[in-house]
């Protein structure tokens, strides 16, 4: 199918910041695009590990699956804040019965696994805080640990490379799962959540673009 782009000045697209509605989906978009290329990152990752036994060294999988948990929860938080918008209601019926269930589907779903998502989000380090640090410090037994100094002139850091890390990440993560599950059991959980919200997320955003935004450029 051929693509069709469209060309527009923003200031004017978007009422110069005038419209809470139009604002409120700017602020989706940038959250919906964001979240694009997590997924991205995150599917290769997971096809190189997970699929082709490959490895991981640098936890770039975790990391991205972590940042996609989250965006997905602000993106959900931001799609209830429009749907509640005085000026979402009053447009809401003259949207197409196509554009109108994408957008209250994805805004059902994410509402009803809010706190899941959340818990996955923590589960997977979403916020690193020094009791799970201190739990993977205190359940350490025989695991080695590599620190690498790289000095590179041109580049933009100094060339450390923490790789011990990766270690301390994997028994921070232990100490946020919850009682009777593994990692294993969670990451499944984490990506059927995920695939389901992000194909939410899509919905609602092909729906509030062709609806709020498609004839303005």
């Amino acid at each position: 199918m051929r693509s069709i782009t469209r060309v527009g000045e923003l200031r004017k697209i978007f009422k110069g910041g005038r419209s809470e509605l139009l604002t409120g989906i700017a602020r989706l978009a940038i959250l919906y695009e964001d979240l694009r290329l997590e997924m991205k990152e995150f599917q290769g990752l997971h096809h190189k590990v997970i699929v082709l036994g490959g490895t991981d060294t640098d936890n770039r999988g975790i990391y991205f699956l972590r940042r996609a948990l989250e965006t997905l929860v602000e993106f959900g938080r931001g799609l209830n804040t429009i749907r509640r918008m005085s000026e979402f209601k009053t447009a809401e019926p003259g949207l197409t019965k196509l554009d109108a269930g994408f957008i209250a589907d994805a805004d059902k779903f994410l509402q009803q696994n809010w706190a899941r998502l959340k818990d996955l989000r923590n589960e997977f380090a979403g916020h690193i805080q020094s009791e799970g640090v201190r739990f993977a410090l205190e359940h350490l037994t025989n695991e080695v640990g590599l620190v690498t100094w790289k000095p590179v002139p041109d580049a933009w850091t100094v060339g450390i490379e923490c790789e011990f890390a990766g270690v301390l990440l994997a028994g921070a993560i232990s100490s946020k799962l919850q009682g009777g599950t593994d990692v294993l059991t969670e990451l499944n959980t984490a990506l059927d959540i995920l695939a389901k919200g992000f194909g939410h997320a899509q919905g609602a955003m092909v729906a509030l673009v062709h609806a709020f935004l498609w004839e303005r450029f």
